[in-house]
């Protein structure tokens, strides 16, 4: 049987433990079945910090190192990392995130809902670094032209043991998902031009769902599954504490939203019951 091929790709700036305890969550959960690529993106670190990096991964072929020397734009770094990628699936990963044991399989359900031919970005299930509540349970649109995360700061077990008018559990078609933790296939996020580069820090990767939307790759979240394992912790916002979106991001994110609005300025792939619960 040939093996998965998977491109990941990590941004980081310095914070070095975090981005390791990133990295070796994924290749130790995914183990010699897959053909992995690692392209660990260094977004003007601190001289030692990449040292420490360089010297963890010097002997591991999985992992490369790359060194984006420019102002910081979450969309240009990914975009530019995203050109360089063997493989033709593609994770977009934070370097706060972590696979934690039991969920390995989530990659794999992940990597085979991407290869389908009407399928774009595909996200998951993410919990706080404390394991119980819920970070991210894909992105939904208001009338207001925000975007939200479907049951942030809800405890996943209360959720699951109170209330069965979710869909956590299950796959579910969304209108975007976080790009904290996105997998696509190359030729459709190319397609697409990949990120808009206007956006700066937030709101990229909504966009760049709902223009997948429109062109015919539907975005999914997939669910924690029956026995509710299958999530990846996103310690959020660890590494740019402090650091404030700019007014563009706001004024794009407006523009983009819209267009993924119903004719009725409703989210077309959101559930009443699950607005409530929300």
């Amino acid at each position: 049987m040939s093996k998965k091929s998977l491109t990941v790709i990590i941004p980081y700036k310095n914070q070095q433990l975090i981005t390791i305890c990133a990295v070796d969550s994924l290749l130790g959960g995914l183990g010699s079945a897959w053909q992995l690529e690692v392209l660990l993106v260094n977004n003007r670190s601190s001289p030692g910090e990449v040292d420490a990096i360089a010297k963890k991964y010097r002997d591991d072929k999985r992992v490369s190192l790359l060194d984006y020397d420019k102002r910081f734009n979450f969309q240009k770094i990914n975009n530019w990392a995203a050109k360089q990628a063997s493989h033709d699936i593609i994770l977009f990963l934070n370097n706060d995130t972590e696979l934690v044991e039991g969920s390995e399989g989530l990659i794999e359900r992940m990597y085979s809902k991407s290869r389908l031919a009407g399928v774009g970005a595909v996200g998951c299930v993410l919990l706080y670094g404390d394991e119980k509540h819920i970070q991210h349970g894909g992105v939904y649109l208001s009338n207001g032209g925000m975007a939200e995360h479907l049951y942030a700061k809800n405890s996943l077990r209360s959720l699951l043991r109170n209330n069965e008018e979710h869909r956590l559990k299950e796959d579910a078609p969304r209108t975007a998902v976080t790009a904290a933790c996105l997998m696509i296939e190359k030729t459709k996020f190319l397609a697409v031009e990949g990120f808009n580069e206007d956006f700066v820090i937030g709101g990229g990767d909504v966009d760049l769902c709902i223009r997948l939307n429109r062109a015919g790759y539907q975005t999914w979240c997939l669910g924690v599954g029956s026995s509710a394992v299958d999530y990846i912790l996103h310690k959020e916002s660890i590494t740019r504490v402090g650091i404030k979106l700019p007014w563009s991001d706001y004024v794009q994110s407006y523009r983009s939203y819209i267009r993924g609005l119903d004719d009725k300025l409703v989210d077309p792939y959101i559930l009443s019951s699950e607005i409530e619960e929300n």
